[in-house]
């Protein structure tokens, strides 16, 4: 994964290059628009966001998402096609999924089968086997339903997305970890140790790293069989995380009026993923070893998840403020760098209009961008 070389261009005006279409998504700082290169005519996604607001911690996770698109290639996560910079917006040229995402998918299914769930869930394992595997290694964080786009399931053309809160784990022996991801997906070694630390970083190794991700895709296969996750709570004080840490340390659960008919292979592989502790959990090579994984053509079955899904949910929105709700309070206390992300503007060149020792210890897109940017003078 050593990366590939990705176009950079600096343009008057996005349509210089590409025509606008409709929008596909709305984020807190991005829009993403399907749009079609006009030179090729090939169709894409174009996730704008504005420089203006792209400083600290924003032009962070944009520098983060960005240099792992650069190095990644592999059909089960996003491809990164060109890079664009206005005068007043930064730009992602990505690969352009038509289906949705697995929320969407899920809902808009009038019934789903065990077969089309382990295909799904096998194209995350393959996304995340790819990533671990990675030199250095790349650790997602936040593997939710509303990550997961839809293209076939079918072919597997299921693509894992959005990198904002993925770390990179360039030391193999310990690595800083601070609180990411959502928490209806979160590992209880991470909920317990926002109550023991706050937002703090904190040292722990690649492998408890890696098994978040086993974690959370533990949680969408949960949700995936049944219509709704195995964990509900929230982490915006001490006593709600621990209420949910209690929860959580009971074990998952399959109640009859959600799991009738699902098979004893599908529990023991969601078991499997969804251990407690982080060294007993499933690793992506074991899971993707699972017999409910290698012998998903002989189950039929037809499972529920839609009609509860729905049942509980009424829409998406009801969904992800239910989630987002459950989220506040994840980083109280996450005050450190503050000072230095507060007026810090994106600078693609690599600089900053803040003094020097002002500068976050990320620059943002130095490590792509600027690449990029060299790669098109020489």
């Amino acid at each position: 994964m050593s990366g590939r070389i990705v176009p950079y261009s600096r343009l008057d005006s996005l349509s210089d290059s590409y025509e606008i279409g409709d929008l596909l998504a709305k984020g807190g700082f991005s829009e993403v628009f399907k749009g079609i290169h006009k030179k090729s005519g090939g169709p894409r996604a174009i996730k704008i966001m504005e420089k203006s607001i792209l400083t600290g911690k924003r032009g962070m996770m944009v520098a983060r998402e960005t240099e792992i698109l650069r190095r990644c290639s592999h059909p089960n996560l996003l491809t990164l096609y060109e890079v664009v910079e206005t005068p007043t917006q930064m730009c992602l040229i990505m690969e352009l999924v038509t289906g949705g995402d697995l929320y969407d998918y899920i809902v808009q299914r009038k019934s789903l089968t065990e077969e089309e769930a382990a295909k799904i869930i096998k194209a995350i394992l393959k996304a995340v086997e790819y990533l671990h595997n990675a030199t250095p290694p790349v650790v997602h964080r936040d593997i939710k339903p509303e990550n997961v786009l839809i293209e076939d399931v079918q072919t597997e053309r299921v693509m894992l997305s959005d990198f904002g809160l993925s770390k990179i784990l360039n030391d193999p022996k310990m690595v800083e970890c601070t609180p990411g991801g959502t928490s209806f997906y979160l590992p209880p070694e991470i909920i317990e140790g926002i109550k023991k630390h706050g937002a703090r970083p904190r040292p722990t190794n690649v492998q408890d790293m890696k098994s978040l991700d086993l974690w959370s895709t533990g949680i969408v296969l949960y949700i995936l069989l049944c219509g709704s996750p195995p964990f509900k709570g929230s982490i915006r004080d001490q006593a709600e995380r621990q209420r949910l840490l209690n929860q959580i340390n009971q074990g998952v659960s399959f109640p009859d009026n959600k799991w009738a008919g699902v098979s004893e292979q599908a529990k023991n592989l969601v078991s499997g993923l969804l251990q407690v502790e982080a060294t007993k959990r499933l690793t992506v090579r074991q899971a993707l070893a699972h017999p409910w994984i290698l012998q998903r053509d002989s189950m039929p079955v037809q499972l529920k998840t839609p009609n509860i899904f729905l049942s509980e949910y009424k829409s998406k929105k009801e969904f992800n403020d239910e989630v987002d709700g459950a989220c506040k309070g994840a980083h109280e206390g996450q005050k450190e760098r503050k000072a230095a992300e507060k007026q810090i503007p994106l600078n693609p060149a690599g600089g900053s209009s803040a003094p020097a020792p002002q500068r976050p210890a990320f620059n943002p897109m130095q490590s792509s961008l600027v690449k990029a940017r060299q790669m098109k003078n020489k």
